[in-house]
């Protein structure tokens, strides 16, 4: 019989604090080496990690046999060379790390390469994952409705159309109109991700730092939205009204415009970014770039494609798919080559940091970790490569080589 979350985090909670009986190790040796789902030790390794005092040290506790458990069960990594041991306070940050890094399949090659008797990160100021919702949307009168205020259940009526928010906080379209009122949803820097359903069933997702632009419901024939930032869309299939994006062109990137009937894709489109990048999960969607010349170019992506503009269209067949939908996934995920502008990037939109270059940083990182951990805490994985140094002082990070 599978065990409960509640039984887990008690076998964990014992076995951590050195009061399991021989029966209970046993028991949580056999969920680590057969558990198919590992969100619950990953949260339980993340709160570990968060609540660390500075000198408190968990030196009793077997990390290498948990660690081991969780190796022998791990396909990704069959084959891990062991390091030597660390027995200061860097132990059992290490062995945490390695938990959390073969679950989550990353960051242990890059933790392990060094040595790890460097300071930690330095904080004089933690900032914590976003854990309110404050986004905004305005309405076709210019009316903000601030939704981190707006009551479970409320709803805001335009012509024939209510827009509710439920009590999981998503934001639901109901209703028709005569003709197409605009709303904006305005999702700022270190605000949660947005969870809201058109008029026409279409399920979208919106990051922090992004934007969207839409009617309120859905008049005439085609179906037209506009972004900046990130979304992710499930689009209701209509064969009789197309569903458009429409994508904003800034320096460096030209726009252009996606047309799809009924599918899954997502769409990157911050204006500090090098390209625009739009990746189908399911369906079939078509981008449409228009040239200097007024000439189009055009490109139908299949699944698992991606589709990046800037000077260009170029269409690659081999993204990584984690990695693009990680936000959407409440993660961060990185490739083994992410430059630390580009990671940096990320993490100033979710914890709405000012991110200092004190140097140049030539390092590159890769690894996977919960967006619900404190900065320092994805900082300190960083860091324990060794490529980089991080102050965090009030809401800026300075990065040293």
């Amino acid at each position: 019989m599978p065990l409960s979350r509640e039984r887990i985090i008690f076998l964990l909670e014992a076995y951590t604090s050195q009061k399991a009986t021989s029966q209970e190790e046993k028991e949580l040796w056999d969920w680590v080496q057969h558990a198919q789902e590992d969100i619950v030790l990953r949260d339980y390794v993340h709160k570990l990690w968060n609540g660390q005092p500075p000198d408190q040290t968990f030196n009793q506790v077997d990390w290498d046999r948990m660690f081991d458990a969780i190796v022998s069960r791990n396909e990704m990594v069959p084959t891990i060379p062991r390091r030597k041991r660390l027995f200061m306070r860097w132990h059992q940050v290490a062995a945490a790390v390695a938990i959390l890094a073969v679950l989550s399949a990353g960051f242990y090659f890059a933790f392990f390469k060094k040595d790890h008797s460097q300071q930690p990160v330095t904080a004089l100021h933690d900032i914590k994952a976003p854990q309110t919702n404050r986004a905004t949307i305005t309405l076709s009168n210019g009316q903000k409705v601030y939704l981190d205020s707006m009551a479970r259940g409320a709803l805001v009526a335009q012509g024939g159309v209510q827009v509710l928010k439920l009590a999981d906080g998503r934001i639901i379209y109901k209703g028709a109109a005569s003709e197409e009122l605009y709303n904006t949803l305005t999702n700022p820097r270190g605000s949660k991700v947005i969870d809201m359903i058109l008029a026409d069933g279409t399920h979208i997702w919106l990051n922090s730092g992004s934007s969207i632009r839409y009617p309120a419901a859905f008049v005439g024939d085609e179906r037209k939205v506009s972004i900046t930032g990130e979304a992710y869309f499930e689009v209701a299939r209509d064969t009789k009204k197309p569903f458009k994006v429409v994508l904003p062109s800034f320096k460096g990137v030209r726009g252009g415009e996606i047309t799809v009937l009924g599918t899954h894709f997502n769409v990157n489109a911050y204006d500090d970014e090098k390209a625009i990048k739009t990746t189908l999960l399911e369906g079939s969607v078509l981008l449409n770039l228009s040239s200097p010349s007024q000439t189009k170019q055009t490109a139908r992506l299949r699944p698992g494609q991606q589709a990046r503009i800037a000077d260009d269209l170029v269409v690659a067949s081999d993204p990584n798919l984690e990695e693009v939908m990680a936000w959407k996934n409440d993660r961060f995920d990185f490739g083994e080559k992410t430059d630390i502008e580009t990671l940096m990037r990320q993490l100033a939109r979710w914890y709405d940091i000012d991110v200092h270059y004190a140097g140049k940083i030539n390092a590159h990182f890769g690894g996977s970790i919960s967006r619900q951990v404190n900065v320092s805490g994805v900082l300190k994985l960083l860091e324990a490569t060794g490529g980089a140094k991080f102050r965090i002082e009030g809401k800026t990070v300075t990065i040293t080589p």
